[in-house]
């Protein structure tokens, strides 16, 4: 059980940026979850190993000269174009490392613009630099999603949608449910609606948060019957369970973004987010 007034301390983001090497480790450490990350610290690593980028090495010279990192990963294509990031675990993992890591993200419409890179040589790139003050001087933006502030308010939109589905007793757009009428039920509810406050509250590891938030809609949309539509879309005795929990997701929040009265919920996942395509 939690203690929920338990003196377990807030994460921050650290003040001042972690070495290079520091986090190059960290980045390096995404491997025991299958997440395979390329870094280049130079002009002259890009133009050995990175084939997008060879033979315009040299634009780069003084991105690294202001401190810069690139790193390369499939992972960066979801960072880019927004789609379909919320419900994948390892890019929450990635994220976590950047986001407490006391770096910031670059824009890469900026990034490119800056450098004369075209969109196809930066797919699979993020551009990471230690601290704000070079941007003034070399016309980069920081790239919002990189604020760890940003994705933990992703997360208190979904948990503050299941609060509205609590509140009228329907969960997207089941039946009605009668969750609170069953004392089970309403106990089960209780627990993780708290838990979930507490982890975004304290800024517990977002793929963390990612697997409860998963699990608890999961568990909404089989009580309120709307595992029929589900049904349409996915295999639920043979896919994965993994699977079967993000169409879960995806189906309550497409059906939510259709009302206003749900749509008023999810304003930061609808702005930083695409799930047109997932």
């Amino acid at each position: 059980m939690v203690a929920w007034d338990s003196v377990i301390h807030t994460r921050y983001a650290d003040e001042e940026p972690l070495s290079i090497d520091l986090l190059l480790s960290r980045l390096d450490l995404l491997v025991v979850h299958g997440v395979s990350i390329d870094a280049y610290v130079s002009a002259d690593q890009v133009n050995c190993k990175c084939q997008g980028l060879a033979g315009n090495a040299h634009c780069l010279h003084n991105f690294f000269d202001l401190g810069g990192v690139l790193i390369s990963s499939p992972l960066c294509k979801l960072w880019h174009n927004r789609c379909g990031f919320l419900l994948v675990s390892n890019f929450w993992r990635l994220w976590d490392v950047i986001a407490f890591s006391g770096w910031i993200t670059i824009s890469m419409s900026s990034f490119r613009t800056t450098y004369n890179l075209n969109e196809v040589q930066c797919d699979n790139l993020i551009p990471l630099l230690p601290m704000l003050d070079p941007l003034v001087e070399s016309d980069l933006f920081c790239d919002d999603l990189s604020r760890y502030s940003v994705g933990y308010s992703l997360f208190r939109d979904l948990l503050n949608l299941f609060k509205h589905f609590i509140s009228i007793d329907r969960w997207g757009f089941g039946s009605t449910n009668n969750l609170l009428t069953d004392a089970v039920n309403a106990q089960f509810v209780e627990y993780h609606v708290k838990l979930l406050d507490l982890m975004i509250t304290r800024r517990s590891q977002t793929c963390d948060i990612l697997s409860v938030m998963l699990d608890v809609n999961l568990w909404g949309v089989c009580m309120s019957s709307t595992i029929y539509h589900l049904c349409a879309f996915v295999d639920v005795v043979n896919d994965p369970i993994e699977s079967t929990q993000c169409r879960a997701m995806l189906l309550v929040l497409r059906s939510s973004f259709i009302f206003s009265i749900s749509a008023q919920y999810c304003n930061n996942i609808m702005k930083f987010c695409s799930l047109e395509h997932s």
